[in-house]
Parts: structure tokens; C-alpha cells; sequence
């Protein structure tokens, strides 16, 4: 199987009922990206040119490339726990995407690059889970005792091929609705079968049997095992359609689609310089002609001299167009970092980037006396503290002892209790108490309690931009 990890038995309430995205149109064949030992790395197509693209020593995982080829989304246990995160094509800007105590892996991004499904493990069981491509917003698609794992989203993006235990006990390939129901199964053997992948025109699925690379169609039919000399696991369509990349013996090859033609696409050389489960960058079709960039806009928000052809890198940053947004400014090309606030598109995705929301946990407990007529809190902390965190109690109304109270954090901690400020306040209906908890250079967290008779406190979730006064709306 793939370095995949292992999901959990939850309520499939959608959140959303998702639209068809349009239909993938990766162009051209980039570089390979895989797994080694305790990092990432990538070759180009042909084999050659490897490059790390992790350092820090860490377990690193199940790689997948972001459909226009400028992001990768992975998992790692780099802050302890399997999680999955998202980064440049070259390895920069890592970002965290889940913060759960289940394990995460197997990321898959839909065509239009909006969502990521992936599959999760709470100890028990599998399931597959699906989330906004920022990490907000995930929900079960599936929910069964069985274990779901590797899913892989068709180019029309309709559907979600995966791996699943629920019909025999052993792991056979099922597709559903991309919104987590109209399962149907499309192979079945004695042997588990793992990690299926989608051709670009979505005709076949590829996955693995034992050691062996298969290839079916999405109904089911034409079950053809490829004849590849020495086995193969973890197989992936190029963007073209054209090859199928492979690792076995811990080193990664490219096939054609019927499996011949295999050539070796790394070189191991020590028993550490490994490389496994392979993700093929997509080049994008060109725009057309007087098009512009999608969404419209000049990207980098300067004017640019006279467009450049395909696959030319004038400013030398090493992407070509028409990854490469900007090709007379060496400052702006896919996987560079994009400074949010700026109001320049310096990764080439369409727009300037969002500040990053302040991952804290406010916690609270209240006890309210409905014969008394007030409501005290008991426990009140922000968990956890970094250097430079700003923490802002406030009361207003009926009960409140204190107005407000700013605490400038000095030293990080695992857990900030704020509850002093609030001791001996009897809080009566009406009174609102707010905690703000902010940081330059991200999106604050603020949470308010509104006093009510006889009833717990009424909990409110909102977020403070940069700069703001006033918080809002969360969005995302």
C-alpha cells in the first residue's frame, strides 16, 4: 500500500452538495515527484536531475501534485502528528492544512484545484474525508466499519475512486459521487488491490494488485493486468496520458500505458537514497491567444511586456511559461513564497495570498444559577501561546468587574489561563464577554459569550483581519 494511514467512523452530514468541476486539461508531462527516506524529492520526466525538496528530518508521504502543477499536498509527522500539509512545487512555503489528534494521508486534489480528499484514521478504521483546498471545512464522505483509504478524484471531477475493505474484507477498488454516495465496485480479487489513479481522459483506472500494475475501465470492465517485467506498486497516469510512473524495489519507473517501454527514472545508491509512490506534475495547456491569465488581471499586479511563448524562461527563475506568471520577474513564478496582504500574486495562483488563520483553541466553561439570575465562568484559557500572541479579554454589560485586559505574550506555553480578569464577576443577561487572540502577519481568533436568563452563555465564533478593529465573518 501506499505510506497511507488509517481514517474514521463518522456521520457523512454534507456540508455542501458539490458541483461537477470542469474536466482536467493538464497539457503536458512535468517532473515526477516522490517519496524517500524520511523526505521528498522530485526527477524530471526522463529520469535525472533529482532534487530534494524537504531538509528537515522528518517522515514525509504520499505526494500529490496540485492540478495546474504549482503546489504539492502531502502528509508528514513533521510537528508530531500525521497530518497533511501543502507546499510550493519546489518545496517552499509549507503550509499546515489539518490539525487533528486522528492520522491523515493520501491527499488528492479535485480538477479544479478547490478541494482535497484524503483519507483519515482515528484508530479503528479508514474513511475518506474530503476539505476545502485551504483546510477548512472537512467533512466524511464515507462512514462504514469497513477501512476506505487512497482516494483519487476522475478529471470531470463527478467522482472518487478508492480502496475499500466493505464487500469482502479484503481491499478492492470502488468509485462514488464526489459527494460520498452511488458507490460502485470495479474490481474484485482474492488479493488487495491499493491506490487507484484516474487516466486524463478518465477511460481507465490504474491501481495496484499485490505487485502487480492493473488497469480497468470505471464500469468495471476490461480488467487488464500490465505486463511489466518486474511488478509494480503505486501507479500513476502521466498528464498526457501517454506513460504510467511506478515504484518497485523502492525506486521509481515510467511505463507507457500498456505497459512497455519501462525505464527507470531513479538511481538509489545507498540504502537510504530511496524513492516510492510517485505524483506526475501537470504543465497546463497554454492560454489562448489575447486570453490573458484566468480570472483576468495581470498577474504579479505590474504590466508586463510582450507576452512570452510557451516554455520560454526569460527572467531565469527556473519556470517556464505558462506556469511561470510573470516571466520578466524572477521575484514571481509558481512555488514562490506569496506575501499576503501585498496585493501581489508573487506564486502565480490567481491572486494574492489570504493571511493564515492563528491556530489557537479558546476554551471556556460557564455555570449558570437560574435561581440566582447569573451566569460565572469557571475556566477560561487559550491553548496554546507563542511569543508575540496579543490576548484581549473584555465584559460589558450587567456583573462585569473589569472592562478589559490586554495580555502581550513573552514565552510560549501549551496552555493561557485568562479567567483571573474574570473572578468574582456574577454576569447577568445582557453582559457580553470577548476574547480576542491575534498576531501580526495572520487572521485573529475572537469568541464571544452572550449572558442570557437561565440559559447558558450563547457562544459566537468570528475572526479579526489584519488591521482590522472590528471582527467579522469567517470565511474560507
Amino acid at each position: 500500500m501506499r505510506t497511507a494511514l488509517i481514517p474514521i467512523l463518522a456521520a457523512a452530514a454534507l456540508l455542501f452538495a458539490a458541483a461537477p468541476a470542469p474536466a482536467a486539461n493538464p497539457g503536458a508531462n512535468g517532473r515526477v515527484a516522490f517519496q524517500g527516506y524520511r523526505s521528498l524529492g522530485s526527477v524530471n520526466a526522463a529520469g535525472g536531475d533529482r532534487r530534494p525538496l524537504t531538509t528537515e528530518d522528518a517522515a514525509f508521504f504520499t505526494p500529490a501534485y496540485s492540478p495546474d502543477g504549482t503546489r504539492i499536498a502531502f502528509a508528514s509527522d513533521r510537528d508530531g502528528n500525521d497530518e497533511i500539509y501543502a507546499m510550493g512545487a519546489e518545496g517552499n512555503a509549507i503550509t499546515r492544512l489539518t490539525t487533528t489528534a486522528d492520522s491523515e494521508s493520501a491527499p488528492t486534489w479535485s480538477p479544479d484545484g478547490q478541494r482535497i480528499a484524503y483519507e483519515r484514521d482515528d484508530g479503528s478504521d479508514r474513511e475518506i474525508w474530503v476539505m476545502n483546498a485551504d483546510g477548512t471545512g472537512a467533512i466524511a464522505l464515507t462512514a462504514n466499519i469497513a477501512d476506505e483509504s487512497t482516494p483519487a478524484w476522475s478529471p470531470d471531477g463527478t467522482r472518487i475512486a478508492f480502496a475499500s475493505t466493505r464487500a469482502s474484507g479484503q481491499f478492492d477498488i470502488w468509485t462514488m459521487t464526489a459527494e460520498g454516495g452511488s458507490a460502485l465496485q470495479v474490481s474484485s480479487d482474492a488479493a488487495d488491490e491499493n491506490n487507484p489513479d484516474w487516466a486524463p481522459d478518465g477511460s481507465r483506472i490504474v491501481f495496484e494488485r499485490a505487485d502487480t500494475v492493473v488497469v480497468v475501465a470505471p464500469d468495471g470492465s476490461g480488467v487488464s493486468p500490465l505486463p511489466l517485467p518486474a511488478g509494480g506498486q503505486r501507479p500513476v497516469f502521466s498528464p498526457d496520458g501517454s506513460r504510467i510512473a511506478f515504484d518497485e524495489g523502492l525506486e521509481i519507473f515510467s511505463a507507457t500505458a500498456s505497459g512497455s517501454d519501462v525505464q527507470p527514472l531513479t538511481s538509489a545508491g545507498s540504502s537510504t537514497l530511496v524513492a516510492q509512490g510517485p505524483t506526475w506534475q501537470p504543465i497546463p495547456a497554454p492560454p489562448v491567444a489575447g486570453g490573458g491569465t484566468p480570472g483576468g488581471g495581470t498577474p504579479g499586479g505590474g504590466t508586463p511586456g510582450a507576452p512570452s511563448p510557451p516554455g520560454s524562461d526569460r527572467d531565469g527563475d527556473g519556470a517556464v511559461v505558462p506556469l511561470d506568471c510573470r516571466d520578466d520577474d524572477p521575484r514571481i513564478r509558481p512555488g514562490a513564497f506569496d506575501r499576503p496582504g501585498d496585493g501581489i500574486d508573487q506564486d502565480c495562483r490567481g491572486g494574492d495570498a489570504a493571511y493564515p488563520l492563528l491556530q489557537r483553541r479558546i476554551e471556556a466553561f460557564s455555570q449558570t444559577f437560574r435561581q440566582a439570575g447569573y451566569t460565572r465562568f469557571t475556566s477560561m484559557a487559550v491553548e496554546p501561546v507563542r511569543k508575540g500572541d496579543r490576548i484581549r479579554l473584555s465584559c460589558k454589560g450587567p456583573g462585569c468587574r473589569v472592562k478589559a485586559k490586554v495580555v502581550r505574550v513573552r514565552k510560549a506555553a501549551k496552555r493561557r489561563s485568562v479567567l483571573k480578569a474574570l473572578r468574582g464577576s456574577k454576569l447577568r443577561p445582557g453582559a457580553r464577554v470577548e476574547l480576542r487572540v491575534s498576531r501580526v502577519g495572520a487572521t485573529g481568533l475572537v469568541t464571544r459569550w452572550i449572558i442570557r436568563a437561565g440559559k447558558p452563555p450563547r457562544r459566537v465564533g468570528l475572526c479579526l483581519a489584519p488591521g482590522a478593529k472590528r471582527p467579522g465573518a469567517c470565511t474560507g
